[in-house]
């Protein structure tokens, strides 16, 4: 399992340098806007989401889950390692992500710029975790390739949702959250999704041991 996982990690030294400029251009896109204080969530689920992109492309361009499979390792293993993968990618965007905002706020370069907060890092890992129980299951159903449509998608949601969020503070639903105990709602959202993951990782394993390669 440990090797899956650290493979999806060792195939993208390039995606590191790439999510590091990314990530410098995404500070200065926001710094004016009224949603930077979701700066880093929405800079922490992209880049995991890139590095999941590119495992899953660098997968099926090397045809590698067909050398996985003649490897006497059980296809339950490749899934699961799949989704470990995608926090594990999680927490090195927030590492990346984190650290470059503390040295753009530090330095002086954007001191406006607030530091990361652990409500961003938590809102990023229930977004990833969101995303990746519906990616996941069309990614082993359909592949990379043919799930490129969905991936415009979510980059879209994920540029538009906190400009829409930032420009409409009275929304009913955000009233209403605001009013609700911070650690009762946490728990209530772990909680669905928990229950999303592994209905997610059910479908997966189910799609992928029918699988004909």
């Amino acid at each position: 399992m440990f090797h899956l996982i650290m493979k999806d990690i060792r195939i993208q030294k390039k995606t590191f340098l790439l999510v590091f400029f990314y990530s410098i251009f995404m500070f200065f896109f926001f710094e004016q806007s009224d949603a930077q204080k979701s700066i880093y969530t929405v800079m922490g689920s992209i880049i995991a989401y890139m590095f999941i992109l590119r495992a899953a492309f660098f997968d099926e361009k090397n045809k590698s889950e067909l050398l996985l499979l003649s490897l006497p390792i059980k296809k339950h293993y490749i899934v699961i390692a799949k989704y470990l993968s995608a926090f594990l990618f999680c927490t090195i965007s927030l590492i990346l992500s984190g650290g470059v905002g503390a040295i753009l706020h530090i330095t002086g370069i954007l001191i406006n710029l607030p530091l990361i907060r652990f409500i961003n890092i938590f809102t990023t890992f229930i977004s990833l975790g969101i995303l990746i129980s519906i990616y996941y299951p069309l990614y082993f159903k359909f592949g990379s390739t043919n799930t490129r449509l969905l991936n415009v998608f979510w980059f879209l949601i994920a540029f538009s949702v906190p400009k829409l969020l930032a420009e409409n503070k009275n929304i009913q639903l955000i009233s209403f959250i605001k009013h609700i105990h911070p650690l009762g709602l946490s728990l209530f959202v772990i909680l669905i999704l928990i229950i999303l993951l592994m209905i997610s990782l059910f479908v997966s394993l189910k799609i992928y041991k029918n699988k004909d390669f």
